[in-house]
């Protein structure tokens, strides 16, 4: 049986699998949107950084909202056309990403680094016209974002976006001063364990005949 074949034997199993981790994803994202609000309003600790100190500052809000975004939808695209299985595995793997930024928040709290440009991204703003989010801090989900899209990639071309990705937003958010450089390096390993749980709890039970876990490596 050819790997085309087999993932066509997938596919009622794996839509069904989609459906349930997009509305798991949907969940994760509202009660993220309901918990940001709460992690805006405490005070928390303010940390030396020599690093941001020494670069200069500016506003790349629109750079990093096309990159992190455009990568998104690129991969995404890919993965549904062609990869549904690495494409369930990608969004629970999101989905387990934003619960441990939700729990680190919660327990690391932090005041933006001095000099901070606040990062606009209209997708996830509070409240009205001028209010940002800025205390969602430790660690950095852009970062993290960037190296998931990485860990998705199926193929050399996709590789090397995210491969790009990664390389371009850490400088870019640096420069925007809008995380400490803890917080990026964390979102690292952060991104990379959530991407393992993800693999490790995925199922398979469409019979020996079906590979379901095609391309996703342990």
């Amino acid at each position: 049986m050819t790997a085309s074949q087999t993932f066509d034997r997938c596919r009622p199993l794996t839509s069904l699998r989609l459906s349930v981790e997009v509305a798991a994803l949907v969940a994760v994202l509202a009660a993220c949107s309901a918990f940001l609000p709460w992690a805006q309003a405490r005070p928390g600790a303010r940390l030396s950084d020599p690093l941001l100190e020494l670069l200069p500052s500016a506003d790349l809000s629109e750079p990093i909202f096309v990159l992190t975004y455009g990568s998104l939808a690129v991969v995404l695209v890919v993965l549904l056309r062609s990869n549904r299985e690495r494409l369930v595995t990608a969004l629970r793997a999101y989905s387990l990403m934003v619960l441990l930024r939700m729990l680190t928040i919660a327990l690391i709290p932090l005041e933006p680094p001095e000099g901070i440009i606040p990062l606009r991204d209209p997708i996830f703003m509070l409240g009205g016209p001028g209010q940002y989010i800025d205390h969602d801090l430790f660690f950095s989900g852009h970062t993290a974002t960037a190296v998931l899209l990485l860990l998705a990639a199926d193929r050399p071309w996709l590789r090397r976006l995210g491969t790009a990705t990664v390389a371009a937003m850490i400088p870019a958010l640096l420069v925007q001063h809008c995380h400490y450089t803890l917080d990026i390096a964390a979102a690292i390993p952060a991104a990379l364990l959530a991407w393992r749980a993800a693999v490790t709890t995925r199922a398979c039970a469409s019979g020996p005949a079906c590979t379901c876990a095609l391309g996703i490596p342990r």
